[in-house]
């Protein structure tokens, strides 16, 4: 009888002490998988830091063979006038999407590069700006996401395929878009120009309730100097949204580029 007694203390006594260790588990666990995706994520972003260099393409390959899912591009209609717009000759955009299959969180990245460095003029001088934005086919915002946090970063390379890894920073988030800044310069005597290409990407914690969607890059290089007095991404009704930049003075040359392209991710 006190052998039972006992065994039936032990339980009730188990049973108090998991009742009570069990909120803290719950947050150990949230903990540890916070903690695992924030390793996953600084591996990634890291690799993509070191490949963007070598263009989109090799970024590609190493998210895919890292279980980052690429999303199929959708052919989109010509009559909607969302065709390619980089500005020919110039500079060339290219504009992906994916999916992390481990953490089930999804990709935006968007990258140029000039295509040759004698298009670039020596004066290198205000702010550039690029854009990433999402968008529903009647160019409202797309709704049902959630941003990861911290979630936009962003690289600038030279055309010796060198990282400038505090050049750039993402400045704007606006609704279902992220605007970055960063500082070109020409480096005289070597031929070198920090911002001949590069990279800015973010990451969402779930899908846009609406599939598929449009995702629209912007990117705009100033050539003189001027103060930037604001910058963010407009939403005109009826259009597509685009990137806005307003400086104190209007630079003297003023290069403006876009692509839109319409993509659908894969779900769980």
């Amino acid at each position: 009888m006190f052998i039972k007694k006992l065994l039936s203390a032990i339980c009730v006594i188990s049973l108090m002490v998991s009742i009570l260790l069990y909120p803290s588990f719950a947050s150990s666990s949230k903990e540890d998988s916070d903690a695992k995706w924030n390793e996953r994520r600084a591996f990634l972003e890291e690799n993509i830091k070191e490949l963007g260099a070598k263009g989109p393409d090799a970024v590609d390959a190493f998210l895919k063979k890292n279980g980052v899912e690429k999303s199929d591009k959708i052919i989109a209609d010509p009559s909607r006038n969302i065709s390619p717009m980089s500005a020919p000759g110039s500079v060339t955009l290219s504009i992906s999407a994916y999916r992390d299959q481990y953490s089930s969180k999804y990709l935006v990245t968007g990258y140029w590069t000039w295509n040759d460095i004698g298009l670039v003029d020596t004066s290198a001088g205000a702010l550039d700006g690029v854009a990433l934005s999402m968008c529903q086919t009647n160019w409202n915002p797309v709704t049902g996401y959630v941003f990861s946090s911290n979630p936009a970063q962003m690289a600038i390379y030279d055309n010796y395929g060198t990282l400038y890894d505090n050049a750039g920073s993402a400045s704007v988030i606006s609704k279902s878009g992220v605007a970055y800044t960063f500082q070109d310069k020409w480096i005289t005597g070597i031929n070198k120009f920090c911002g001949y290409s590069g990279s800015a990407w973010f990451w969402l914690d779930t899908c846009p309730d609406q599939l598929p969607i449009y995702i629209k890059m912007d990117f705009i290089h100033t050539w003189t100097s001027a103060q930037l007095n604001n910058f963010g991404i407009s939403w005109p009704v009826g259009s597509a949204p685009t990137l806005n930049m307003n400086f104190s003075t209007v630079p003297s040359k003023f290069m403006k580029a876009d692509q839109i392209t319409l993509y659908s991710w894969p779900r769980l």
